[in-house]
């Protein structure tokens, strides 16, 4: 039986070595919208900086990264590599979980 866009984005995220040890979650696939959520809980080793609550700003591009991508992945039900990217920081990143939502504009 074929795999859903959401099972086949939710594999494909396990199956990668840094997703595994960064343990990024698929929270949604909306097919219609084109848009998928993913959920990374916030570990203290992450951190900005010793005993800060801030999110080092790599953990921030990665979990963008992830989500453009499975974005496109549940979209066209293949991987691909991200070409080009650019994160623009307008504050620092903290809390218990970082939540992002992608969407496929063209």
């Amino acid at each position: 039986m074929a795999q859903t866009p959401f099972e086949f984005v939710r594999d494909s995220i396990a199956q990668t070595p840094f997703h595994q040890w960064l343990l990024p979650e698929l929270l949604e696939v909306d097919e219609k919208a084109g848009s998928v959520t993913v959920r990374l809980p916030i570990r203290s080793e992450f951190a900005r900086l010793p005993g800060r609550p801030e999110l080092h700003g790599a953990i921030v591009a990665a979990v963008v990264d992830i989500s453009g991508h499975a974005a496109i992945a549940a979209k066209l039900m293949r991987n691909v590599a991200t070409v080009d990217m650019r994160v623009d920081y307008l504050r620092l990143a903290g809390g218990a979980e970082l939540l992002a939502t992608a969407t496929v504009v063209k």
